[in-house]
């Protein structure tokens, strides 16, 4: 299957701009695929809106809680949907990809 419709969710509260996911939004809009970005305050209209086929969580240590309750929240919504995981935090501590709500990370 090949999913096109890619959200990321960003934390309530940012303490720095995330230039890796908007990189990673850029390219992916090149190459055709339909992406949005919301921030996790806003993910349930977004959800109903969009209807992404993968959502992308990118954390840091400190943001982990937070993204891996939007994980839940997703796969609580449509358990169909994958869920992505990267960023610092899961560099440093790889068990988080473990967590029963993430498909890949």
């Amino acid at each position: 299957m090949l999913y096109k419709r890619v959200l990321f969710v960003l934390p309530s509260r940012l303490t720095v701009e995330p230039l890796g996911v908007m990189y990673l939004i850029s390219e992916l809009k090149i190459c055709g695929y339909d992406v949005e970005l919301c921030k996790s305050n806003s993910l349930s209209s977004v959800l109903s809106s969009f209807r992404p086929d993968v959502v992308c969580l990118s954390m840091t240590t400190g943001q982990h809680v937070e993204l891996l309750q939007v994980a839940k929240r997703v796969k609580d919504f449509n358990s169909g949907i994958k869920i992505i995981i990267g960023g610092p935090h899961v560099t440093y501590f790889p068990k988080v990809g473990e967590n029963e709500y993430v498909d890949y990370f």
